[in-house]
């Protein structure tokens, strides 16, 4: 079972390239530091249809930025 959710989170890509949107959020959560995923969404005027796993993934690739497990995004850098 694993090796299945495994090979399931090794399909998920995160955004190829840096676009503004990502710089957005990144830089909102420079800002306020400790950021939840609505706040993300509501700052970034998205509805439900917007899709924000590529950037959920890019995030979790930041060196400066930590996953804490209530869906939220800490700046720790």
């Amino acid at each position: 079972m694993n090796r299945t959710i495994t090979d399931a989170l090794g399909d998920l890509k995160p955004l190829k390239k840096v676009n503004p949107a990502y710089q957005k959020m990144r830089n909102f959560i420079r800002t306020k530091k400790l950021v939840s995923k609505r706040e993300l969404i509501n700052k970034m005027e998205w509805g439900k249809t917007s899709n924000f796993q590529p950037y959920r993934n890019r995030l979790r690739l930041e060196k400066n930025i930590q996953f804490i497990d209530n869906h939220s995004y800490e700046w720790i850098g």
